[in-house]
């Protein structure tokens, strides 16, 4: 269960969110809290989010900062940062699941092509930068770099 409330400000210039959900987990009951923004500045426009799970000491939290211009009514190019901390983060194999905490710096940038109101196509390179000491596991450093070819469909 969810709900976000919001205040826009007029010409929907700057817009303030904040947004709560609870539900169940495998480790039992779970509640989020998220803080969002936007800004509009002509063609730039600002996007930024810090959401956490408030559960027990340790919980996940994440926060994003992306700008992006706006070239045409339909067509803009993005840049972001995501940094998250997830101290409990558990990875299941098989029926079994083994402690896997990460803190990690996602960054990269891409295009968007939005059709229409409810469609979009994205390009987008990704660099995935694991901090401290969970950069390597078993001798293995797990940064990495993806690549994003997606559309998406809202209704």
């Amino acid at each position: 269960v969810g709900g976000r409330a919001c205040l826009e400000s007029p010409r929907e210039l700057a817009t303030f969110g904040i947004s709560a959900q609870t539900g169940k987990s495998p480790q039992g009951a779970a509640s989020t809290l998220g803080i969002d923004g936007r800004l509009r500045l002509g063609s730039v426009t600002l996007l930024s989010e810090f959401a956490q799970r408030f559960t027990r000491a340790g919980d996940p939290w994440n926060v994003y900062l992306e700008p992006n211009y706006s070239f045409t009514p339909n067509f803009l190019a993005f840049v972001f940062a995501d940094y998250g901390d997830s101290a409990l983060n558990r990875t299941t194999i098989g029926i079994s699941a083994i402690a896997d905490p990460w803190r990690k710096l996602e960054y990269g940038g891409g295009v968007n092509w939005l059709p229409t109101a409810y469609t979009r196509f994205r390009l987008a390179a990704h660099r995935f930068d694991y901090r401290g000491g969970t950069a390597v596991v078993a001798a293995q450093n797990r940064d990495f770099t993806a690549f994003d070819v997606s559309a998406g469909v809202a209704f």
